[in-house]
């Protein structure tokens, strides 16, 4: 498994300490001992032995899958040690992974009978662990981009049977290689990184079972330009090789027979690159701290009051993109609104800074303004003369009748003639919707404005819309300009419809010569020509 790699750059050792065995048994565990898990196919068990006496053979007894097997006799089924010491050992071959091997040593006394060895002292069990754990890896969390570069990195851990690789306490070992072209393969350098080898969750000793756990640490890239960022791990687990029983010893801590936890070839103790080794995984995030660029467009920046005045934006962002709503702010106390193009009115002449700000999907806030200057001109633009209850037609028109014309998105329903009065009216309106937008109205006579107002329809449906006239208009034929801009555009839809502005018919007074002629006069006939001779007398 060390050859994964293309190196590692330091090696953990597994320190081993076995109390020597106790009680008078005449045999016993091998002073190595037996590993917990173990990682190579092939495992041998070692048992010193003292016969203390004479006629003693020993026999073994192996428990593998659920299966038990009598492996024979040592120094043989028929004969006898006479006295002395020595060492024996059982070997299986061929385990498959998840195997448990328990090796059970018996004293056989003749004459006597079978004395079965009791206590762990005189047994030898180990799990086969021939799987590599598998580890996923975050850089950041799950965020696709980040602005702070300081990025946390969490590596979960989780291993079919064994935990990870133990160096005592709460140390493991973990590997980390970081590139900035792209993710780190079997092949790259991975180094043993101790602030990433701090097991998050307790570890015990017995082996199988899942075995899930996790670390976690942080690397600092503020000196390093933004753009992508690759965290890649590998990690040890806790199985260590079953070591050849024909091995050559020399070197060995206990040269009288094999320490399992003692590498044969070196007389050290295993490394942690001598265990199951995760393949490389990575997490990855876009670095990004540079804000977007963004820019705003004014349709007018000298409007009247009343008038629409449509602003645009514009951004870009190289690195996370932009993400963030466009939000406006319009420097006149009235409420912000949302969009790439959006329309706005100011009831007040003054000058106001209209500010536009995003964020890109790192979270970098782009701002931009544009200053207005309002002129007083025509109506109030007061955005309250939209109403939810639409008018009636007949409170539109009267006897007076309504047109009806389109604008888009929108229908307007309008009087076809206005009558004049000492206080006058305003001029009532439907308006039919089936988009949110901007409407604005203005009333010219010639060349002048007589009255303009706006308003915004917060969604599709119907509405009512009221545009207050001055004093002392005069009859004749006015202009009203509707314009309307649905959400979103950057520009709309503008109609000019005629309205009559009449004067009210005069009430018909009869003149003196038309009076009725007093009670007990005669009626003249002034065409019955001259009155008869004798007439009145």
């Amino acid at each position: 498994m060390l050859g994964k790699f293309a190196r590692l750059s330091f090696l953990m050792l597994l320190v081993a300490c076995v109390a020597p065995a106790s009680g008078a048994a005449n045999f016993a565990v091998s002073a190595g001992g037996e590993p917990a898990v173990t990682n190579t196919p092939t495992n041998s068990h070692f048992f010193d032995w003292n016969s203390q006496g004479g006629n003693v053979r020993y026999c073994i007894t192996v428990e593998r899958g659920g299966s038990s097997f009598e492996r024979g006799c040592i120094p043989s089924a028929s004969t006898y040690y006479l006295g002395g010491s020595g060492q024996f050992s059982q070997t299986e071959n061929s385990l498959p992974n998840g195997t448990v091997v328990v090796t059970r040593p018996s004293e056989y006394i003749d004459g006597i009978g079978l004395y079965p060895c009791s206590g762990e002292h005189c047994r030898s069990g180990t799990l086969i662990d021939l799987g590599a754990p598998v580890l996923t890896v975050y850089a950041a969390g799950t965020a696709n981009y980040t602005n702070n570069p300081q990025i946390p990195m969490h590596i979960d851990y989780n291993d079919a049977l064994s935990h990870p690789w133990f160096a005592g306490g709460d140390a493991a070992a973990v590997y980390i290689c970081a590139r900035r072209d792209r993710g780190c393969t079997n092949a790259d350098l991975h180094s043993y990184t101790p602030n990433c080898s701090h097991a998050n969750l307790t570890r015990f000793a017995a082996p199988g079972n899942a075995k899930v756990n996790s670390f976690d640490c942080t690397f600092d890239f503020s000196s390093e330009a933004d753009g992508p960022v690759y965290l890649c791990a590998s990690a040890a687990d806790q199985s260590i090789p079953d070591p050849d029983p024909n091995a050559n010893e020399s070197l060995a801590v206990f040269p009288t027979h094999v320490n399992q936890f003692v590498n044969p070839a070196t007389g050290q103790g295993w490394t942690a690159g001598d265990a199951n080794l995760a393949d490389s995984s990575c997490g990855s995030v876009l670095l990004d701290r540079a804000p977007p660029a963004i820019g705003v467009t004014a349709s007018d920046t000298t409007p009247a009051t009343g008038d629409l005045v449509t602003f645009s934006a514009s951004g870009s962002d190289g690195g996370s993109g932009i993400s963030g709503p466009y939000t406006w702010s319009f420097g006149d106390n009235t409420a912000g609104k949302e969009g790439t193009n959006i329309t706005h009115t100011y009831s007040a002449p003054g000058t106001y800074h209209v500010e536009l700000t995003t964020h890109d999907g790192a979270g970098n806030t782009g701002t931009a303004g544009v200053d207005l200057v309002v002129k007083t001109e025509g109506g109030s633009g007061d955005e309250g003369t939209v109403t939810v209850k639409p008018p009636s037609k007949d409170a539109i028109g009267g006897k007076l009748g309504t047109q009806t014309t389109s604008l888009g998105e929108l229908k307007v329903i309008a009087p076809k003639k206005y009558k004049l009065s000492k206080k006058p009216k305003p001029i009532l309106m439907t308006l039919i919707a089936s988009s949110p937008g901007a409407f604005q109205a203005a009333l010219t006579k010639g060349p002048k404005t007589v009255a303009k107002g706006a308003g915004v329809l917060a969604g599709a449906g119907t509405f009512g819309f009221k545009l207050k006239l001055p004093k002392r208009l005069t009859a004749g034929t006015y202009k009203l300009r509707l314009t309307f801009v649905p959400d979103g555009a950057s520009a709309g839809t503008t109609k000019t419809i005629s309205i009559p502005f009449i004067r009210p018919r005069a009430r018909k007074h009869a003149s003196r010569s038309q009076r009725p002629a007093a009670r007990g006069a005669g009626t003249v006939n002034v065409d019955a020509g001259p009155p008869a001779a004798g007439y009145g007398h």
